[in-house]
């Protein structure tokens, strides 16, 4: 144990009162290394305010690089985590306006088999094309969807899909269903050439229902419909 102007213990083998503390080259560069026992250890810099913990940095519980701050020595919010395996940012709490709105949500899904549409009406029918995918930045979620079959049914069909699977359920608004926007396109089209049927009605309209989205695709029986586009909304 080595005590410099303090006194050293069992913990602290080396402690340390000073104003300051320089290490210098010996004529290149300079290292200091911190070498942790196992994964779930810690090997970190340790920031406190009369003995009280309030910032931390380094492989703290695990191999991935954090940032960490605490209001009290006990809770601890990791600001930033850098994934050691690809170096992108597992974690980045920027707030707006104290802790309410803030970017730390952050999430891709993959394009995934849409499933589980339900018909009213005439169901179309032959060969389909349906698929989704999704991005969420803090608590903006933007889907994207397309529904295609080869057949149309009968006119004024629409069509239920439920929420899928691991994407956040919306927020609810006072007196209304869900706070949702759409953007896209729907109709018959021919086979040949995916143009408009001439003199046929189309769109899209859509409405949340607490648990799944309705589409209402206006048009009348004919070889190609679909709908597609994109669906924002804000997390719950």
């Amino acid at each position: 144990m080595l005590g410099i102007n303090a006194t050293a213990d069992s913990t602290n083998k080396l402690s340390v009162n000073s104003s300051a503390i320089l290490f210098n080259h010996i004529g290149n560069g300079v290292q200091v290394k911190l070498n942790k026992n196992a994964v779930g250890d810690s090997g970190s810099f340790l920031f406190q305010s009369n003995w009280s913990g309030r910032a931390e940095i380094g492989l703290t519980g695990d191999d991935d690089f954090h940032f960490k701050v605490s209001p009290d020595g006990s809770t601890w919010y990791d600001a930033l985590v850098i994934n050691r395996n690809n170096g992108k940012l597992e974690s980045l709490g920027i707030s707006f306006d104290g802790g309410t709105n803030n970017l730390q949500n952050y999430q891709e899904w993959a394009e995934t088999a849409l499933t589980g549409d339900v018909w009213t009406g005439t169901a179309p029918s032959g060969a389909a094309n349906k698929f989704w995918k999704a991005i969420r930045v803090g608590k903006k979620v933007t889907v994207f969807f397309r529904i295609e079959y080869a057949t149309a049914g009968a006119t004024n069909t629409s069509v239920t899909i439920p929420l899928p699977a691991g994407l956040p359920t919306p927020e609810t608004w006072t007196g209304q269903a869900s706070e949702l926007a759409y953007h896209g396109t729907g109709g018959l089209f021919t086979s040949a050439a995916n143009i408009p049927t001439s003199g046929t009605p189309k769109g899209v309209t859509l409405r949340y229902n607490g648990t799944a989205w309705e589409f209402g695709i206006h048009s009348a029986s004919g070889s190609h419909i679909f709908a597609q586009g994109t669906i924002e909304y804000m997390a719950a």
